[in-house]
């Protein structure tokens, strides 16, 4: 999945601390080259290998303004390299090497099961015998290694948008962020972080100079609070409180506001027909394919719906009334004339499985088709914060109590609707 042709999935990142290159210049491009991915350094000491390719390809090491530079954008990917022999693997050649060692091979170890001429006893291994017999299986591993084997290879392309200080990049779990974060660090000198839903409504709010009130924020309890035993991390029962814990908000302690987020899309499309108002203009959006649901207060567990409307099932309504939050639902997005259809996971506001829209002429080149999808990504990424930040604002106004109201009043509304069509 990259920006460069197929579906797009990725997380939104932003410079947190250092320096940060201010152009895709020849100095950028000679820092990528000395960061470029080093494969042979895969399995020597260490098992993991992360560097620079230019993109294209996975053996693509070439940097330079025609593979790379796109505006003021940065394309290029970080390919890991996973170098490990598995050790079922390295169990057998240990066994082979102890087997040889009791004078015991593949044909003699059968004749003397059965008993038959030429069985003996075999030796009495001994621990230097175990400790070569060790040595020799890592030997072996270590020669299979530099020879190419039991390697797992991965690429994550990466967008950068340098006046933006905005990164783009598949490295949602922590294990690839973190090889992300390593890499711009070593090569750039600055470092990043996941702009999950906390993190960019902080961003958004501290932006208008209301840093306050995101502080004062608290999740909200749209139903009471389910019965049930909740349980902490280890175990121990929990008191349930009457505000939602969010037990899933671990990147940033405001991630829940992913999930009020997906929540308030699925009032507005029932009393809004999808429709939202924004600083750039009006943005349109269907809520379908699929529906993964979590109780907010980690007692009444997890629901998965899915079908062409998943949100105006009975499974959902019943969902919504039992405490559970909407964690990741698919979507359609409409701006500006164009229609991206992807699959959004509240918390983390992950992007997965992104289709861009195709372009109404086909691109004159092969550049000129990266060009125009970087732009209609771009075009995308905007629509999307947008619609973030008219929640946000929303959701920090005085008239925020009195929307809550009204969504706790249409999940009711709904929830007795959907109940009567289904027993009908």
């Amino acid at each position: 999945m990259s920006f460069r042709s197929g579906s797009i999935s990725c997380v939104r990142c932003a410079v947190a601390s250092g320096a940060a290159p201010q152009s895709v210049d020849d100095a950028l491009f000679e820092a990528l080259q000395s960061n470029r991915i080093r494969p042979e350094s895969a399995g020597q000491g260490t098992d993991t290998a992360s560097g620079w390719i230019a993109g294209r390809h996975l053996l693509d090491l070439w940097f330079g303004y025609e593979a790379n530079a796109f505006g003021g954008c940065l394309l290029a990917s970080m390919r890991t390299d996973m170098a490990k022999v598995p050790a079922g693997l390295l169990r057998a050649y240990r066994a082979l090497a102890l087997d040889e060692a009791a004078g015991i091979g593949g044909r003699s170890r059968a004749t003397a099961a059965a008993g038959g001429a030429g069985a003996g006893e075999p030796r009495r291994v001994t621990r230097a015998d175990r400790l070569d017999a060790k040595d020799r299986a890592d030997r072996r591993g270590q020669e299979e290694l530099s020879q190419g084997l039991w390697r797992r290879i991965a690429e994550r392309p990466m967008l950068w948008d340098l006046a933006l200080g905005t990164i783009w990049s598949p490295v949602g779990s922590d294990a690839a962020f973190e090889q992300l974060n390593t890499l711009i660090d070593s090569t750039f000198g600055c470092r990043i972080e996941r702009q999950t839903a906390g993190r960019l409504a902080s961003s958004i709010l501290s932006a208008r100079g209301r840093s306050r009130d995101f502080d004062d924020l608290l999740p909200s309890a749209f139903v009471p609070a389910p019965q049930g035993v909740a349980t902490d991390e280890d175990g121990a029962p929990r008191t349930i409180g009457a505000t939602p814990d969010v037990p899933w908000a671990t990147i940033h302690p405001a991630d829940w506001l992913g999930n009020e987020f997906l929540l308030w899309l699925w009032w507005a499309t029932e009393r809004q027909e999808g429709l939202v108002d924004t600083e750039d203009g009006e943005v349109a959006f269907v809520l379908e394919r699929s529906l993964d649901l979590s109780c907010a207060w980690g007692v009444s567990g997890e629901s998965a719906v899915r079908g062409d409307a998943p949100t105006r099932t009975p499974e959902a309504a019943r969902a919504l009334l039992s405490g559970k939050w909407p964690r990741k639902v698919g979507m359609t997005l409409s701006t500006q004339g164009r229609a991206y259809r992807f699959t959004l996971q509240a918390d983390r506001l992950e992007c997965a499985g992104l289709s861009l829209p195709k372009p109404e002429e086909p691109p004159s080149s092969e550049r000129v088709a990266i060009e125009q999808r970087i732009d209609s990504f771009l075009t995308f990424d905007r629509a999307m914060v947008s619609l973030y930040t008219a929640f946000v604002v929303q959701r920090t106004a005085d008239s925020w109590a009195a929307q809550r109201d009204a969504m706790r009043t249409w999940m009711h509304e709904r929830a007795l609707s959907r109940v009567s069509v289904a027993a009908g």
